[in-house]
């Protein structure tokens, strides 16, 4: 099971998710530390539930741009940090916050 990051619908459940796989997320979580990237690093424990409030919508975003930049090899890296962008540009939109939910 992964950590996954979603917007939730009104019922409560996942209206749209991002799961983040153990070893992506262990590789992740060491960027966003080593570059200070303090939001990210509240992601640090796979284990435990978050919630980024949707007043942190545009400071989490540019966190991600910059884990964009830092981590140009890293593929599956990218190409997470690409669709929680995606997340956090609708969770925008819909004035929510994102949720982090652990298994």
């Amino acid at each position: 099971m992964a950590l996954d990051i979603a917007v939730l619908g009104e019922d409560g459940s996942p209206a749209r998710r991002v799961p983040l796989p153990i070893n992506a997320h262990a590789r992740m979580m060491q960027e966003a530390v080593a570059t200070k990237l303090p939001l990210l690093a509240r992601l640090n424990d796979y284990w435990s539930d978050a919630v980024f409030d949707v007043s942190e919508l545009k400071a989490l975003r540019r966190e991600l741009e910059r884990l964009l930049l830092n981590s140009p090899k890293d593929k599956e890296v990218l190409a997470l940090a690409g669709e929680l962008i995606g997340l956090v540009d609708l969770a925008a939109r819909r004035k929510t916050d994102i949720h982090a939910l652990a298994d």
